[in-house]
C-alpha cells in the first residue's frame, strides 16, 4: 500500500502572509490619509468643520483600491447633490420633515442620473444639513465650504491610494495565477508518477 500524494493547498500559507501584509497596508494607508487631512484642515484654518473630510477620507480609502476612485467619485457627487436638495428644501421645510422630503427629492433624482451609489452621501449631508436650527446658518455659502471640504477629503484619499501605493492588482493577479497553473502541474506530474508505481 503506496498512499497517495498529500495534495496541499499552494497558496495558503503566502496567501495568510498577504493578508496580514494587505491589512497592514490598507491600516497604514487610512491612517496617512486621516493624518494628513486633519494636518490640511488645521494648517489652512479654512476648514471649519474638520469632521466633513475625515468622513469623505473615511469613506472614500477603501480596501480595494479600484474602488477607491469609484467612492471617491459618488463621494463627491452626493455631497453636492445632497447640499443643493437639502438648501432649497430648506428654504420651504426643517427637521425631520425636511429629511423626508429631501429624501423622497433625492433618491428619484440620483437614479435617474445613474448615481445609486451617492445616495448613502446624500442622505448623511441630508441630515446632517437639516439639523442645522437656524435658517440663517443653511445657506450657499455654507453648502459651498461643505462640499469643498468633501473634495478635501476625497482628494487625499485618492492622492495617498494612487502615489503611496500604486495599483498592482492586475499584476498580483497574474502572478498568482502563474503560481496556480505551475503548483497544479507539479501535483499531476507526482500523480501520474505515483500512479505508474
Amino acid at each position: 500500500g503506496t498512499t497517495p500524494p498529500a495534495f496541499a493547498s499552494p497558496v495558503a500559507t503566502p496567501l495568510l502572509a498577504r493578508l496580514d501584509a494587505q491589512l497592514l497596508r490598507n491600516t497604514l494607508k487610512l491612517v496617512v490619509s486621516v493624518l494628513l487631512t486633519a494636518s490640511i484642515a488645521v494648517w489652512s484654518e479654512r476648514i471649519a468643520y474638520v469632521w466633513y473630510p475625515l468622513t469623505a477620507v473615511i469613506v472614500v480609502v477603501d480596501d480595494n483600491d479600484d474602488q477607491t476612485i469609484q467612492a471617491a467619485v459618488s463621494r463627491i457627487l452626493g455631497t453636492i447633490t445632497g447640499g443643493l436638495v437639502t438648501f432649497l428644501v430648506h428654504t420651504i421645510l426643517s427637521g425631520w420633515i425636511g429629511v423626508l422630503v429631501s429624501m423622497l427629492l433625492m433618491i428619484p433624482v440620483l437614479r435617474a442620473l445613474g448615481w445609486q451609489s451617492a445616495i448613502g452621501t446624500a442622505g448623511l449631508v441630508s441630515v446632517m444639513f437639516l439639523m442645522i436650527p437656524s435658517h440663517a446658518a443653511l445657506n450657499w455659502d455654507y453648502v459651498f465650504n461643505r462640499g469643498l471640504d468633501t473634495v478635501v477629503g476625497c482628494v487625499v484619499a485618492l492622492v495617498v491610494g494612487l502615489l503611496f501605493w500604486p495599483r498592482t492588482a492586475e499584476h498580483e493577479l497574474s502572478q498568482i495565477d502563474a503560481r496556480l497553473r505551475t503548483s497544479l502541474s507539479d501535483q499531476l506530474d507526482r500523480y501520474n508518477q505515483w500512479q505508474e508505481h
